[in-house]
């Protein structure tokens, strides 16, 4: 197993975890839909990469970081129905 599957298995993994407590709770105080925001666009340009890597397709970083990307959207659309003053940097 490379070391891309399992910083892919950790990382979406804990990723996961903050999308079943925001949707189970309805709760997303503290959370920062800008830091989504951004880590949703690290994840279009890993995406970018995998995919044009030497021109071939490197399987473990553009799966990772689909599934990491449609976990981070998951949070920012949790963050905009059950969050109050979403775009507040405060």
């Amino acid at each position: 197993m490379s070391a891309m599957v399992v910083v892919a298995v950790l990382g979406n993994g804990f990723l996961g975890l903050q999308v079943y407590k925001s949707y189970s709770s309805k709760e997303v105080e503290g959370i920062s839909m800008l830091s989504y925001i951004a880590l949703s666009f690290g994840y279009v340009f890993w995406i970018l990469y995998g995919s044009l890597m030497n021109g071939t397709v490197d399987i473990p970083v553009v799966v990772g970081s689909s599934v990491g990307l449609a976990l981070a959207i998951s949070i920012i659309v949790a963050i905009s129905m059950y969050g109050e003053n979403v775009w507040s940097l405060t």
